[in-house]
């Protein structure tokens, strides 16, 4: 089986720290090898009688809710990486609230943030940050509330507590 596998151009993906996953037949007869071959996707070796055929398939993602939250010291990205959040999250955070908030000049040391947001794994790892559910940024003392709203027909947004999109029109 292993000079079958050599073979196929498709190991080729397999670089060194990867996770490999065989299955095996009750005779001990590989049956399937997978591992990661990009950032959401596995190549699967499968047996095919005597030789093995190759194959992408979406990767098994895991997502979890997690919450942090940062206090601002300089910056909103600057207080982001110490709370060990992605700039992705921050900046959505910065466009949920740029109608209430201007990041550039209105931000002092001591406004502080709390954010709720999906965070997708991979084999274990962080892959990447998801949406933001719901946020808080308290800005000058003035606290900004935000909820994710995802109607079954209509797009999506973004609003206060009291129900007010936070869109702001020009």
């Amino acid at each position: 089986d292993a000079q079958r596998l050599v073979r196929l151009p498709a190991l080729r993906l397999l670089r060194p720290g990867h996770v490999v996953s065989a299955e095996v037949g009750a005779g001990g007869d590989l049956l399937q090898l997978s591992y990661p071959s990009s950032r959401e996707s596995r190549m699967v070796l499968e047996r095919s009688g005597d030789s093995f055929r190759a194959r992408q398939a979406p990767a098994a993602l895991r997502m979890e809710t997690v919450m942090r939250v940062g206090v601002i010291q300089s910056s909103l990205f600057a207080a982001a990486d110490a709370a060990g959040i992605a700039d992705a999250v921050a900046i959505q955070i910065a466009d949920i609230f740029a109608g209430d908030v201007d990041f550039h000049r209105e931000l002092r040391r001591g406004d502080r943030f709390a954010v709720v947001y999906e965070q997708y794994y991979l084999e274990g790892r962080a892959l990447r940050a998801g949406r933001v559910l719901a946020a808080e940024f308290v800005n000058q003392g003035k606290a900004f509330r935000a909820v994710h709203y995802a109607p079954a027909s209509g797009a999506s947004g973004y609003y206060a507590p009291d129900g007010s999109n936070l869109r702001k029109a020009f």
